[in-house]
């Protein structure tokens, strides 16, 4: 598969316009959803590495000392990537209305970044596709195979409608509609659970079966850009339990297993409206091969590792979490040479979701063979994890 056109790390698209980056996930979710994440309120700071000069991002306020954002902006410039040069410590949607002149790119384009850069088209398809009933009727209607789902408006719907379904295996899983990092997803082995899970449902959901063990788990990126559409990666999904640890790029199957069925979506979105980067998640299994689970019409742990790694050329790479002991880059860039990414030898690490080390996290993504990327990860891990 050919890469999608994003030039080296110094350049930008050919006319791109200068954007400012909102990238908080809290605001683009209901409720408590993302409790359970780590650092999940520093996630803004991870479009970062995506970034270009001349572009403004909007940080949280608690990176304002700059005690780690400099560190990060001097580790950027050792590995040639010239990043965005404006900064903003609040991410209110409101101002972005003091950037005219340049473009939103938001983690999710909502009613809130539809307030201040209005986009009807934009907001509604992103708010349809952000719902995973939505994108399997979806599927449904244009002929994409997904796996066994069944949908409920709520758990009303659920109760009235029990003695008319059909039987159902396990395990099987119980997802709400609206759900990220693998929240509100539930696996269940037998009836009991089942009737938990759904009692769990903050609203509408799905109960969708399982897939055999030999499944693999992907993702398919794709980009608009000078208003065409281009494709991007199909990595591997790195997942612990429903949650997603990471991507490995290359994949390890056929792209044309995935990319003709996810070209039809994707060409039909774009059509409809769709703008910045969506992604969609697909399981393949030996006998049936491509079933799509669902779209993310926006952002996704992919994009943040895929884009600088599209920039950087790297031709095999990972993305992957670890727990550091410390909370500053004090000491972790005090002794970077044998793992920081060297563009000369092109393998290395890159640190991606960095503002998160606060909550002992590092998104990192990590270039080279499958066995350079492994004694990397090995030396990173054993001197600060």
């Amino acid at each position: 598969m050919s890469a999608y056109p994003i030039p080296g790390g110094n350049e930008v698209y050919r006319g791109r316009p200068s954007k400012i980056m909102q990238h908080n996930v809290l605001q683009a979710y209901p409720g408590d959803l993302l409790d359970g994440v780590p650092g999940v309120d520093m996630y803004g700071a991870r479009v970062l590495a995506s970034s270009y000069k001349g572009d403004v991002i909007m940080m949280p306020s608690t990176l304002k000392d700059h005690r780690l954002l400099d560190p990060i902006l001097a580790h950027y410039t050792r590995i040639g990537l010239q990043v965005a040069d404006q900064f903003v410590f609040d991410e209110s949607w409101e101002v972005v209305r003091n950037f005219p002149e340049h473009e939103l790119d938001a983690f999710h384009f909502g009613a809130a970044a539809h307030a201040v850069a209005p986009n009807e088209k934009f907001v509604r398809l992103a708010d349809e596709m952000n719902n995973k009933n939505t994108f399997i009727e979806f599927c449904h209607r244009m002929g994409i195979p997904t796996p066994g789902t069944t949908l409920f408006d709520s758990i009303e719907d659920y109760d009235s409608r029990a003695d008319d379904l059909p039987g159902v295996g396990y395990p099987l899983y119980v997802k709400a509609a609206i759900s990220a990092s693998g929240m509100h997803v539930i696996r269940c082995e037998n009836d009991t659970e089942l009737a938990v899970a759904v009692k769990n449902m903050p609203d509408a959901f799905q109960i969708q079966e399982g897939l055999p063990p030999q499944t693999g788990f992907y993702n398919i990126q794709y980009t608009e850009a000078g208003g065409e559409r281009h494709h991007g990666p199909l990595t591997l999904q790195k997942l612990v339990g429903n949650e997603h640890n990471g991507n490995i790029y290359p994949a390890g199957i056929d792209v044309d297993i995935v990319q003709p069925l996810a070209d039809r979506m994707a060409n039909h979105m774009f059509d409809c409206g769709m703008k910045s980067t969506w992604a969609y998640d697909v399981a393949v299994t030996p006998k049936r091969g491509a079933l799509f689970i669902e779209a993310n019409p926006r952002w996704n742990g992919a994009s943040y590792y895929s884009h600088p790694a599209e920039r950087l050329k790297a031709k095999a790479w990972e993305g992957q979490y670890v727990q550091p002991k410390h909370t500053n880059f004090d000491f972790l860039f005090r002794n970077c040479q044998d793992w920081e990414y060297n563009p000369s030898h092109g393998s290395g690490i890159i640190l991606i979701n960095w503002g998160t080390v606060v909550a002992h996290k590092l998104g990192l993504l990590v270039i080279g063979t499958p066995e350079q990327r492994e004694s990397l990860l090995s030396t990173f891990r054993s001197r600060y994890c």
